[in-house]
Parts: C-alpha cells; structure tokens; sequence
C-alpha cells in the first residue's frame, strides 16, 4: 500500500491473546494494512501469549480484516489511536537501530508466517514492523515481506540454519541483516555473467554447435560445483572446440536471455549513481556486447584466441579465474575509492566465492552448494530484482 499525505488513514491498536497463531493469522492476509508496530511476549507454557499490533490503512480495510478475525474466533480488543493519520515507513528514524528478516516467495502463507514468528521470539527478538515491500510486481511475481527486529543474536550461525531449513520447507528466500543498509551505503555491483545475468553457460552452447555436448557439460558441471580447478577444466573444455567456427559466437549470442530482474536492477542502480562490471569467466565476445546493451561501465571476460576464421581452442591474455575477479574487484574499488564494504557482488559457481568474500554483501543466485554456504543471501525464487528489496524497495 502506498500513503502519501493526501490519503486519510486510520491508526488502530489490536490486542490479540493466546498463540503466536494469530499474529500469522492476520499477517497471511493483511497486505492492504500496514503494520507499524508489533509488541509479542510469550510465556514458557503458551497459556498467555499477549500480541499489540498498532496498525495504519482506510478505515474500509481494517474494518475488513479484522471483521475476518471474529469470523474466524478470534476476539481482539481494538482501541483508536488517531482517527487521520499519515504514516510513512521509509522515513522511520528508528531503522538504524534495527535488523530485518526480508522474505521473498510466490505465496507467503499462514504456516511460514507463524513458523518465522516462533523462530524470531526464540531468538528472543522483539518485532516492530511487517510491511509487503511487493504483492507480485516484480520480475517473478513474488510476494515480498520484511519484518523489522529488535535483539541480538547470541548464535548466529544457529539462526541462520534455521533460516535456510524454513527456506527450504517453503521455497522462500529469506535474508537477514543484522544492520539495516539501505542503497545509498553500497555504490558498486559486480556480476558474474554466465547463469548469472544470462540464462545459460556460455560455453554449453558453444558445445551444442560443436556437437560435443555432452563432454562439456559434465566438466561444467564438476566446475560449479567446485570439484576439480577452474582453469583446468576451462582448458579442457576449450580444447574440446578446438576448430569449431567462429560464426557459432553470433548463434550463440543471439539465443541469449537475460536472468528475470536483470534490466531491473541495472537500471535502478545505475540512476542511484552505482557503478557496475560484470566480471566474468566465460568470454569477451559476449560480455563486451551484454555491457553496451545494458550500458553497464565495466566488463571483464576470457578473450577467445582464433584462427583463419576457427577457434583455436585456447585463449589469448590473462585467464580470469576466481582469485583474478577478487583482484578486478579491488583495482575497481580502489579506482573509484569505493571501500569493500560498499560492493555488491553477485555469482553462481564456485568460481565466485573469491569475488564474494572481498565484498559487502555477497549474493549467490540460483546457485551451486558450495557457494551458497559462503554468501550472506541466497536467491532462489525471486529474480535478480530481489536485491532491491534488501535495500527496503517499494512497489506497493
């Protein structure tokens, strides 16, 4: 829901006993209210769970909701704040205070709610605020939520496998900073391009044309997955297409898609002033024209060594493997006096842990195991547009 000064709004306190049940309850369907702030206290034995939602919208909307909660049972007690208020959650001087859970998902249901709701008052986090950042205007049409927290986690690593296991139990995409940042504390993205920003391995195609893929894609495959040497298996594959002719680059090219949100975020932050390099190991040929669609400033690829018209099954300059992104991250930081901190890096491979870990925010997208473990956010389900959410975006 989106307020502006002219929308007369209606601010309410809610009073819900018993379990944590109804706070779900409410929040599964209230993507017309926002809530601005939540008090939860629960007892060891659950027999008087106490819930305080303070909660802003048209009158017809929250008249609507919570005739929904007698419907189903529940009795809250409802007390008026101010009858014509105007709130705006972008301009909450409490968010530095804070940490968030930003969920991303085609449905976000009663049972995810209420099961997050449990793991964050067993963390012993005290919530604020739940607000949709989206109801599905976004590249895959997800439902995005995020929940504003007090607390500090004494077992991280803990929380966020608990995380990981409700992500996988949902299909959710869940990400949690323990400092709220928003888009003006990053101001450079570094991509990879392959299965990444594309919507295949470069190389993969590159095989099909030469009729030897099968070969290639089991040693990409091993790749990702971290099990035998970038460069290594590069060299492998690559000596497979030795001969192959250089019109296959043109074919290739002209079956590539970008991810879903690609456009999206480019876009969005290149109006935000970032800078933006795909850094790549697949090749030249492709990222050089990606970057001058996109118009993003950098590019970085393998360049494909030829010969009378043929590839040669090798390369010409300095390979780009993992340990060389980390290094191009750094010459650009340093080039634009950019601290680590403020990067951005996005990859799906083992290839890009490197690159990650010199980063400030590391995203694996669509990712391989290995380099999930070593993010700090995973996406699965919703676009490369999700990472605007993180920042707190607004569709709605």
């Amino acid at each position: 829901m989106s307020v502006t000064e002219k929308d007369e709004m209606q601010v309410i306190t809610v009073e819900l006993k018993n379990e944590v049940n109804y706070l779900a309850f409410f929040l599964s369907w209230s993507q017309s209210v926002s809530v601005i702030d939540i008090f939860f206290k629960s007892t060891a034995n659950n027999d008087n769970n106490h819930l305080m939602l303070t909660l802003t919208g048209r009158d017809s909307n929250l008249r609507q909701h919570l005739k929904k909660l007698v419907i189903n049972g529940y009795r809250p007690t409802i007390s008026l704040v101010d009858n014509k208020t105007s709130y705006y959650p972008e301009r909450n001087p409490k968010l530095d205070r804070l940490c968030s859970l930003t969920l991303t998902a085609p449905k976000i249901s009663r049972e995810l709610i209420s099961e997050v709701l449990i793991l964050l008052a067993e963390a012993k986090f005290s919530l604020v605020e739940y607000n949709y950042l989206s109801k599905g205007e976004n590249s895959q049409k997800c439902l995005v939520v995020r929940i504003l927290m007090r607390g500090e986690l004494t077992d991280l690593e803990n929380f966020k496998i608990q995380l990981s296991t409700l992500s996988d139990k949902f299909s959710v995409d869940m990400f949690y900073q323990k400092e709220i940042k928003g888009m003006k504390d990053f101001s450079l993205l570094v991509m990879d391009m392959d299965s990444t920003l594309i919507n295949f391995e470069v190389i993969d195609e590159l095989a099909r044309e030469a009729n030897v893929l099968d070969e290639v894609s089991a040693i990409t495959e091993s790749a990702m997955r971290g099990d035998i040497n970038f460069k290594q298996s590069l060299m492998k594959r690559l000596n497979l297409l030795a001969n192959t002719d250089i019109k296959v680059l043109d074919r290739v090219f002209d079956r590539i898609q970008l991810n879903p949100g690609a456009e999206r975020l480019v876009s969005t932050l290149k109006n935000s002033h970032y800078k933006i390099a795909i850094i790549s190991g697949g090749f030249s040929f492709f990222a050089d024209r990606i970057k001058e669609n996109l118009d993003i400033d950098y590019a970085f690829a393998n360049v494909l060594e030829t010969k009378d018209g043929l590839l040669t099954g090798k390369l010409t300059g300095k390979l780009i493997d993992g340990e060389a992104k980390a290094a191009i991250v750094k010459k650009l930081s340093d080039k634009h006096d950019i601290k680590e901190e403020k990067v951005i890096s996005i990859g799906d491979g083992a290839n890009d842990i490197p690159m990650l870990k010199v980063s400030g925010l590391g995203i694996a997208f669509r990712a391989k195991l290995l380099l999930s473990k070593n993010a700090d956010c995973v996406i699965t389900q919703g676009g490369l547009d999700s990472v605007l959410y993180f920042f707190g975006w607004r569709d709605i």
